[in-house]
């Protein structure tokens, strides 16, 4: 029976799904752990769901040797620390089509909402003010949106803003040229060649080094006058010290803000400056999300466990039943060629090169080779190796790995042994 651990409180339909999952899975919830007792619980499951409440460190998953999948209940896995969790075998997995919409629509909400001065024009009712003339709007349509990302909640904003006859200019290093002619909206190789001509920015992307302050200080010579900008992705895609300098000067005409540099956020100088609307991380936070985001987690783990199936993994390749059935044979060779040459290499491996030919070619050779690097150093370390972290533990031994593939037959294939 696999024992499954939910740290945050998730949907009742989420934990409806663990129910029915009995008696091959067994589950416990429990929420507010930090520390030793994080820890502790962590290394007493086979997996774990969470989502932003509790932070996975390295601290808390050092030494643990049960946990096989962690699935983070959302899209952002800021909280769990990735690359100690694929060092340790353990696969990291995300939700990233549940709150798609209502992310789209939280970003598309604080763009009208500011636009048309809402929350202020609110506070004045609620303080005994009719100050109607204090808060003349701005329309969207004719207006030009810029949007940074064009993955799944970019492209629900665009469409958005194409319903209100806003016109739409996209970076993203994936959309080509005729995708973005398909969708109608124009396309830009660089951020920095929309800044000039769109009224509005929305960013969709995650927290990289990248995209880290995409937005900063020197980016404000570059924006058009009176731009709006919103961010419901990540909190420092946007450099807040620029923002509220930005709108000293009057370059920014208006700032949207869901997600904060530091969160939890209570105060910050954003949130008594004008022409500014803050909300405190919403973007996911429907009922709607909140029950799709739980019943995906859950599926997730629930699959990988009883079948091995991975789906949506931001720390190794996915793997369907079907493709792993069909690898299965090709994965065991590849295994035992590994526990061989361990073996029959007396001294330390330099370099390894694995040659793909024929039919195996075609394959997911990546696992393959995973798995052949799993049965190299299996008995040779003292933590546990598998395809998720064998990789990343024989890179950090100095061991260069390099692998050929090729359809052709040719002379049969060779692997050459460790140097």
């Amino acid at each position: 029976m696999h024992k499954i651990l939910v740290l945050d409180t998730i949907s009742p339909e989420g934990l409806a799904l663990l129910d029915a999952a009995k008696p091959h899975i067994e589950y416990e919830v429990r929420t507010g752990l930090k520390g030793a007792d994080l820890k502790k619980a962590l290394a007493e499951f086979d997996g774990a769901i969470c989502r932003s409440g509790v932070k996975i460190t390295a601290d808390s998953l050092e030494g643990n040797r049960r946990m096989k999948a962690i699935v983070r209940a959302g899209v952002g896995t800021d909280n769990i620390d990735k690359v100690a969790a694929t060092r340790l075998g353990i696969i990291v997995m995300n939700t990233p089509t549940g709150n798609t919409l209502s992310t789209a629509e939280h970003a598309f909400g604080l763009m009208l909402a500011l636009s048309r001065n809402l929350a202020a024009a609110h506070q004045s009712l609620a303080e005994g003010r009719w100050d109607r003339n204090a808060y003349m709007g701005s329309q969207l349509a004719d207006k030009t949106l810029g949007v940074v990302g064009m993955g799944r909640i970019g492209q629900e904003v665009a469409k958005r803003a194409l319903a209100f006859q806003m016109r739409v200019i996209a970076f993203d290093p994936f959309l080509t040229a005729e995708q973005a002619t398909k969708m109608g909206i124009a396309r830009v190789e660089k951020v920095h060649d929309m800044l000039p001509d769109v009224d509005y920015i929305t960013v969709h992307t995650p927290l990289t080094p990248e995209t880290k302050y995409l937005v900063g200080m020197k980016e404000l010579a570059m924006l058009k006058p009176g731009v709006r900008l919103v961010n419901a992705a990540r909190g420092g895609i946007y450099e807040e010290a620029a923002l509220i300098e930005g709108l000293k000067q009057g370059k920014i005409g208006g700032v949207a803000l869901d997600v904060y540099e530091t969160e939890p956020c209570t105060d910050s100088p954003l949130f008594k400056m004008k022409n500014v609307l803050c909300t405190p991380h919403l973007g996911a936070s429907t009922d709607e999300a909140q029950t799709q985001v739980a019943v995906e987690a859950v599926h997730l783990l629930v699959n990988f466990l009883t079948t091995g199936e991975v789906r949506h993994a931001v720390n190794m390749a996915s793997i369907d039943p079907k493709t792993l059935e069909a690898m299965r044979g090709y994965l065991n060779v590849a295994y035992r060629l590994g526990r061989l040459l361990s073996q029959w290499h007396e001294s330390g491996a330099s370099a390894c090169n694995l040659n793909y030919r024929g039919e195996v070619a075609k394959k997911d050779t990546k696992l393959l080779t995973a798995a052949f690097c799993a049965g190299l150093l299996e008995g040779v370390l003292a933590e546990e190796v598998n395809i998720v972290n064998s990789e990343v533990l024989l890179r950090e031994r100095g061991v260069r790995l390099t692998q050929e593939s090729r359809i052709d037959m040719g002379r049969s294939a060779r692997r050459s042994p460790p140097k």
